[in-house]
């Protein structure tokens, strides 16, 4: 059994990631539409909108939405929706050519940074795992900001780690169908997963 509560934290955040989400539909989504331009600033979105939740669930967010069932169903339905919004998108994607795409949807790098950091933070199971892990590895005998950075550490490097491996995998196999239908019909595919996570979240 293990007794470091930093290691405890280590693999369950390892667990939580690795575990096919929207975080890692995005990743796989922009990999294979618009190629490994897209990894930074979707990784840049992903890591603060992870590094936000977990110091809102430190200065007790998650308390605050068990007292408010319906500020926390309030955001269930503004991810559902969002994420519904994302899948909507791609299922309606066009057969057009890679440079058109490229240049109708990779608008800035900023933008994808904000979609990656909407759909990491407006992510409830993210959340539910911060706020349930966190209180478990924090020490209440010692002073918060001492134990946080590295508590922060691994988790970013956790999730740093999982989403460029899920990259890399996509621009591994996008090298080989993403050419002709085979690239709409793996964008279309994300979409339709997007939708079931939309569909979770909401019920």
């Amino acid at each position: 059994m293990l007794t470091n509560p930093l290691i405890s934290f280590a693999l369950a955040s390892a667990a939580c990631t690795i575990s096919p989400g929207p975080n890692a539909m995005l990743m796989i989504r922009n990999t294979a539409a618009l190629g490994a331009r897209s990894i930074l600033p979707t990784l840049a979105g992903q890591l603060a909108a992870r590094l936000l939740l977990a110091l809102a669930v430190v200065l007790g967010l998650s308390a605050l939405l068990l007292a408010n069932p319906t500020m926390a169903g309030a955001l269930k339905i503004v991810g559902g929706a969002y994420l519904a919004y994302i899948g909507l998108r791609a299922l309606a994607a066009s057969d057009a050519p890679p440079a058109r795409i490229a240049e109708r949807e990779t608008g800035s790098r900023r933008a994808l940074a904000l979609e990656a950091a909407l759909i990491s933070g407006l992510n409830p199971n993210t959340l539910a795992f911060l706020a349930a892990a966190l209180p478990q590895v924090l020490n209440a005998g010692q002073p918060i900001a001492n134990q946080l950075p590295a508590i922060l550490l691994i988790d970013e490097t956790t999730l740093l780690v999982v989403m460029s491996g899920y990259s890399v995998l996509t621009c591994m196999v996008a090298s080989r169908l993403m050419h002709g239908k085979w690239r709409l019909k793996l964008k279309r595919t994300g979409g339709a997963v997007m939708l079931l996570f939309a569909a979770g979240t909401l019920a």
